[in-house]
């Protein structure tokens, strides 16, 4: 929460030191907790006030806050017809609206892929506890000439089986950590976990 707090914003060399009165939703809500913080952040200021920090100050670009969609198209018809310039605009929302719909896209294609991991993990676990059996008939002789039943030797195996899944999930959320430490390594740039996730497929 950066709100209250001092910032200092350099204007052609002149430092001036600006109280944060908000942050905005997009920024902080969309993108940045998607990559990690690491996008570049914008500062907003009142023209006026940069103007008074230095009035040679010149600027190609002023960002407004509006409802209305045609309220953009107007404004930019007077502008240019007051100034005979060519103005132009750009809606950052649209940018952002494409940013979610190709990171859900993403999101989709690796949960694809990590459902068919599921999937040929417990055939991989199933034939591993087959094998098992096959090997191990001795020990299950005995078992049932000590008096086992049917049931308590299923479960023996079972329990076998969800910890042989355990080892390999908490090797693979072992394996993720290593890989998230190199990406940050290697392109010096911030990942977050999500507990959650891991938690859920541990449970898988």
């Amino acid at each position: 929460n950066v709100v209250g707090k001092t910032l200092y914003v350099t204007v052609n060399g002149r430092k001036e030191a600006m109280e944060i009165c908000a942050v905005i939703r997009s920024q902080s809500a969309g993108i940045s907790m998607m990559v990690g913080g690491q996008m570049p952040y914008l500062v907003y200021m009142p023209y006026t006030t940069l103007q008074a920090i230095d009035p040679a100050v010149q600027t190609d670009k002023l960002i407004t806050n509006m409802d209305d969609p045609d309220a953009a198209d107007n404004m930019l018809e007077k502008l240019n017809r007051a100034e005979g310039k060519n103005y132009l605009y750009e809606n950052l929302n649209r940018y952002l609206d494409s940013f979610s719909v190709i990171t859900d896209t993403i999101a989709l294609l690796i949960s694809g892929i990590a459902g068919i991991s599921v999937v040929v993990g417990g055939i991989g676990v199933m034939n591993a506890m087959v094998s098992s059996i096959d090997t191990r008939t001795r020990e299950i002789g005995i078992y049932r000439a000590l008096g086992a039943k049917k049931r308590e030797i299923m479960q023996t195996f079972l329990c076998e089986a969800m910890l042989l899944c355990l080892i390999g999930g908490l090797f693979g959320i072992v394996c993720s950590f290593g890989i998230v430490y190199l990406i940050q390594r290697l392109f010096d740039t911030a990942l977050h976990y999500q507990r959650e996730s891991m938690l859920i497929s541990l449970a898988i």
